[in-house]
């Protein structure tokens, strides 16, 4: 049994998102000087900006090394499952990625596609997301999806 000073302490998990260059840094390090804030690490593909350390600011890697990460970790919390594991492609951004994706992973899996937009035909969000091509599955409630998507 742990003894209480080594259980992981639960508390509120707070998301610091915003663009490129809206502070989310400059947020961060205030946070951080107090010692009850944790900030997790994500992973990207992007190279370094001046001053970012790899595995401080972000684990940065390869794309390649990014989507066998990523298939790791999906076939680490699906092996031995008994569930229907469905990889949801949302057209036509994520194909690449998701055909990528699939070469890596060792867990049965379905896929399925649907086709999203909120651009209709600009380059400029309209703020209403469109569904051109939805999931029809009867078993949708039986299945764990995971979306893999790229802007919408």
């Amino acid at each position: 049994m742990l003894e209480s000073s080594d259980r992981i302490q639960r508390g509120m998990m707070i998301v610091v998102s915003g663009p490129a260059g809206s502070g989310k840094g400059t947020v961060l390090s205030h946070l951080l000087k107090d010692d009850k804030y944790r900030c997790s690490v994500s992973a990207t593909t992007r190279a370094p900006r001046p001053g970012e350390v790899n595995g401080v600011n972000y684990h940065f890697l390869t794309r390649e090394a990014f989507v066998a990460r990523l298939a790791k970790e999906i076939d680490r919390d699906y092996a031995g499952e008994d569930k229907n594991l469905v990889l949801v492609c949302i057209l036509k951004g994520s194909v690449v990625f998701m055909g990528d994706l699939m070469k890596h992973l060792t867990v049965p899996l379905e896929i399925d596609c649907m086709k999203v937009s909120s651009y209709g035909m600009g380059t400029q969000t309209t703020g209403s997301i469109h569904i051109y091509l939805d999931l029809m599955r009867p078993d949708l409630s039986e299945c764990d999806l995971l979306i893999i998507e790229d802007i919408i």
